[in-house]
């Protein structure tokens, strides 16, 4: 029988105060995984790490996976309790707790979380031994979504998400994009679309933005992302949808002022759902980091072996992520 650990589902709305990252430093992309090694920066704009980034960073550790059998005797190991006692091939477990850390970074700046929690999954009455992790070695997705392993960690990836959204939520900055290029006089692209829950029709703000940066573009902090004005520059409304961009027409201008790239786009009226009981709020783009710790060591036959929960875990992350308010940025 499956136990599941209490989950903090927030509101779509609550998520839409979170915290829009924008800040870059070069040496950081690589450490966010925006860049591998040797890449370079494009060069022909100096914004373009701001125009790519998403919104997160999202770095997920296994803390401990415990198993206890009918007479009480745990083995696993939890970084917590400093238990460190691998599963061998006699012991078979009746239940067992999986805990979980997550960080959400600004993916330009990764060095400091801004904000981090813990959460917890948990199976009972089941059947769990060395030989199911055995098999988890040499695997593919469908064996694992078959084990108690599957329902241990998509409860603890709940909790755990759960409580980082809540966190988040207590900020108060607006959902925002930036324009990723000028198409046309009247026409702007964003990197953000379907998979965000914009719908034609939609209407947003548009505020040209004076980026200003310790040293070189994308290769230093930046100091302050500038309004240049309290009044949007233009609005704007949805008419063309991709699911990872849109076209937005200019439907108003209350300046002269030509729109820059990297402008902020914020919402001004969101389409009514006639379907939704409740205002609609846009998702946040993350991107998953790597995951540090998940391997879990297992004896058999005389021998230690390690099976790697990471691509599992990492797999199902995606699917939750849609259950929050969020989406991952390929």
């Amino acid at each position: 029988m499956r136990k599941s650990a209490k989950n903090f589902l927030v509101a779509a709305p609550m998520l839409a105060t979170a915290l829009t990252a924008c800040a870059p430093m070069h040496a950081s992309l690589e450490d966010a995984g925006f860049l591998k090694k040797g890449d370079e920066v494009e060069k022909a704009d100096p914004i373009q790490c701001v125009l790519d980034a998403p919104d997160y960073v999202l770095k997920t550790d296994l803390l401990s996976f415990e198993m206890v059998d009918k007479y009480k005797i745990s083995l696993g190991f939890s970084l917590i309790k400093g238990l460190f006692k691998a599963i061998g091939l006699d012991f078979e477990a009746a239940n067992g707790t999986l805990g979980m850390s997550m960080a959400v970074y600004d993916p330009l700046k990764p060095r400091t979380a801004i904000t981090d929690a813990q959460g917890e999954g948990s199976a009972s009455e089941i059947k769990f031994d060395a030989s199911l992790m055995a098999h988890l070695v040499d695997t593919d997705l469908g064996y694992y979504y078959k084990t108690p392993l599957r329902y241990m960690s998509e409860d603890a990836l709940k909790s755990t998400l759960g409580n980082v959204i809540q966190k988040l939520a207590s900020r108060s900055n607006e959902w925002s994009a930036r324009v990723y290029d000028v198409m046309a006089e009247d026409e702007l692209l964003v990197r953000v679309g379907r998979t965000a829950g914009l719908v034609e029709g939609d209407e947003f703000k548009i505020f040209n933005i004076e980026y200003k940066w310790e040293g070189t573009a994308c290769e230093s902090n930046l100091v302050i992302a500038r309004k240049l004005s309290t009044e949007p520059v233009a609005i704007a409304t949805v008419t063309q949808l991709e699911p990872g961009s849109a076209i937005l027409k200019i439907t108003k201008r209350n300046s002269e002022d030509a729109i820059r790239k990297g402008a902020f786009v914020t919402v001004s009226k969101l389409v009514a759902q006639s379907n939704q009981a409740q205002s609609r709020a846009l998702a946040r783009s993350i991107k998953l980091g790597e995951m540090t710790q998940g391997k879990i060591v297992f004896s058999m036959n005389g021998f230690g072996k390690e099976v790697d929960l990471r691509p599992f875990i990492s797999h199902q992350l995606k699917d939750v992520t849609n259950e929050f308010g969020l989406y991952v940025k390929e």
